[in-house]
């Protein structure tokens, strides 16, 4: 998937396989247009009705989703280890600040979270981890819980409403533009703490395919998706 920062700043993420996006898409009719297309990779035995109630859930889940402060969002179903199904919900953020130069944005976040004020919803099972991406750009990791994400509550029976599995990830999106910064933030919600730990590797493969690169011609559109395998005049594949 990539995403138009503005011109000349293209986001390209790598998305894990199966992901079904929820936000990124002009608007409703593209959103069904792009699940339908996802639906054709289901077997071609999966019954009729069961291909409009899939289609009905996920304009559901979609009216559900808060728009406006949020670029990408997705589901992955997934099965655990006992053939329980569950759904695992990513969230992305780009947010733009002035140029920092030398700061490092990451340590400051760091040293709030080590402050009384920015430890006082850290609770001892939780963990909060810097790394570097393969390019050298730092980024911060909190593994904590949450009662949001009221999708999940509704549509995964499992979910525990009370502690939800959450990683919160912000990393530094380097480019070679000297008037602004910019920070992706992502959120990984999943069903239960214990599900907290696989979901956080792909809430990891995420944060860490992060990159901008020059979007020379390509289209200036806030998000261009294409995770079908057919190229769309108004989308770019990675």
């Amino acid at each position: 998937m990539t995403t138009v920062v503005q011109v000349g700043d293209e986001l390209w993420v790598g998305l894990p396989p199966g992901w079904i996006e929820l936000v990124a898409h002009q608007d409703e009719a593209a959103a069904q247009q792009w699940f339908d297309e996802l639906l054709r990779t289901a077997p071609a035995e999966m019954p009729v009705e069961v291909r409009q109630a899939l289609r009905e859930h996920y304009a559901s889940v979609r009216e559900q989703m808060p728009r406006g402060t949020i670029d990408s969002a997705g589901l992955l179903v997934t099965t655990l280890p006992d053939d329980t199904v569950t759904a695992w919900q990513f969230a992305m953020t780009i947010v733009a600040g002035p140029p920092i130069g030398d700061v490092d944005l990451l340590a400051v976040v760091e040293r709030f979270l080590d402050s009384p004020a920015g430890s006082a919803g850290v609770g001892p099972e939780d963990l909060v981890e810097s790394f570097v991406t393969h390019d050298g750009r730092p980024g911060v990791a909190i593994h904590t819980t949450t009662g949001g994400s009221d999708a999940l509550r509704r549509n995964v029976p499992h979910a525990n409403a009370d502690a939800l599995g959450v990683v919160y990830a912000a990393v530094r999106l380097e480019h070679g533009r000297a008037d602004s910064d910019r920070v992706l933030l992502l959120t990984g919600i999943a069903p239960t703490v214990a599900e907290r730990l696989p979901m956080s590797v792909l809430a990891a493969q995420i944060v860490l395919s992060a990159t901008l690169r020059d979007s020379g011609d390509r289209p200036d559109v806030r998000v261009a998706l294409d995770t079908t395998g057919q190229t769309k005049q108004d989308s770019t594949r990675p």
